[in-house]
């Protein structure tokens, strides 16, 4: 037996037919030429197969429940920014320079956060840097009015006041 190198020494199969079918194993044990015989009934072995198959299932379903709540945390914890983000852009979009967003996270979230007050920061400076600009342009517009009134009023003793009364 020892020499046979194209023995088979283990073998599975099922064996029988109906009520007395069984699932067999046996194996030679070639220093003894001995061998060991293992059987149990065919429905008996499936069971097991059953069992162990609705144990997977349950196992996989635990696994896809686990992921779809980490899932869920992890898109909330990243939309609820993003609709402070969304907020904070359409308050400037309506004029509403120097709007901030609180975000306290220490990740890109946090450094657009940063980034994004920096520049509503800077907008509301180039805002209020205009309507300076704007009522200096406005004032001189008016002083280069009046002295073109006052410039008529000077030639003509008659309509003198006139351009004043009109004015005001």
């Amino acid at each position: 037996l020892v020499g046979k190198s194209d023995m088979e020494l283990f073998h599975v199969g099922n064996f029988g037919e109906g009520r007395d079918a069984v699932v067999a194993a046996y194996t030679v044990l070639p220093e003894t030429g001995w061998a060991i015989v293992s059987e149990q009934p065919v429905e008996h072995a499936y069971r097991q197969v059953d069992t162990m198959e609705q144990r997977i299932l349950l196992g996989l379903g635990a696994a896809i429940l686990v992921a779809v709540v980490l899932a869920a945390l992890f898109s909330r914890n990243l939309t609820r920014p993003l609709k402070g983000f969304i907020s904070g852009a359409l308050e400037l979009a309506h004029g509403k320079f120097g709007v901030e967003v609180d975000i306290q996270q220490k990740n890109e979230l946090g450094e657009l956060a940063q980034t994004f007050n920096y520049m509503s920061k800077q907008l509301l400076a180039y805002d209020m840097e205009n309507r300076g600009l704007y009522e200096s342009l406005e004032k001189g517009y008016l002083e280069t009015i009046v002295a073109l009134a006052n410039s008529i009023d000077s030639k003509d003793a008659y309509t003198r006041g006139h351009s004043q009364r009109v004015g005001d």
